[in-house]
């Protein structure tokens, strides 16, 4: 039986957000596929540096053959929105800067390939920009932090930007890409994102689990 362990946030994790009260809760149905032992490493909140620790104390557990998925980006894009809201004139960075996630993302990928993994790399799927402002406001001076940002469009083209350089880490590297992005796309997205604007809804995450249960069933 292959082993596949995933490493990455809570998009493969399985999170979503429930609005009604105002809490994250995980999917019942977990990942899994005939032939297959899946490990999910995925944790809430993670961004590169924290799954690039967590990977270096797991590598005595990866033997060779074994599958790595690699999810990383989507906390890494965001930024401290109070100290914005506050602090709306200065010059603010995102948790992990673009070049360093790119150099971080690099360093994992090649981890686990010196280990004997077969890596492979997750696009992320799309947010939504008017429900992610929304939601990362709340309780917070708005007009001050549409100063900074200038234009609501802006959060998902950054996310957008840390997916396309997610997908030239695996291409620099060889490693396959698993296209979440792209399946997300095909089946009317926004509709299935949940009201803070990044998680994907119980069907969304539905959605998104078939299409990495296709994959390793096509990989096995």
């Amino acid at each position: 039986m292959r082993q596949i362990q995933i490493f990455g946030d809570s998009i493969l994790k399985g999170v979503w957000y429930d609005e009604e009260e105002d809490r994250y809760r995980l999917c019942r149905e977990k990942l899994s596929a005939a032939g297959a032992e899946i490990i999910n490493r995925a944790r809430m909140g993670s961004t590169i540096e924290q799954g690039l620790d967590f990977i270096e104390r797991c590598l005595p557990q990866i033997s060779p053959g074994t599958a790595a998925i690699l999810e990383f980006g989507g906390n890494d894009c965001n930024f401290n929105w109070a100290e914005i809201a506050e602090r709306p004139f200065e010059e603010h960075g995102c948790a992990v800067p673009p070049q360093r996630f790119e150099t971080l993302y690099d360093e994992a990928v090649k981890k686990l390939k010196s280990a004997g993994a077969c890596v492979i790399v997750s696009t992320l799927p799309p947010i939504s920009s008017t429900r992610f402002f929304d939601f990362l406001s709340r309780g917070l001076d708005r007009s001050a932090i549409m100063l900074w940002l200038k234009d609501r469009g802006r959060l998902a083209l950054w996310q957008k930007d840390y997916s396309d350089i997610a997908r030239k880490v695996a291409e620099r590297n060889g490693c396959p890409v698993l296209d979440l992005r792209a399946a997300a796309k095909r089946a009317g997205w926004e509709d299935l994102i949940c009201a803070d604007g990044l998680h994907p809804s119980e069907e969304g995450h539905s959605l998104l689990r078939l299409a990495v249960e296709e994959y390793i069933c096509d990989m096995l």
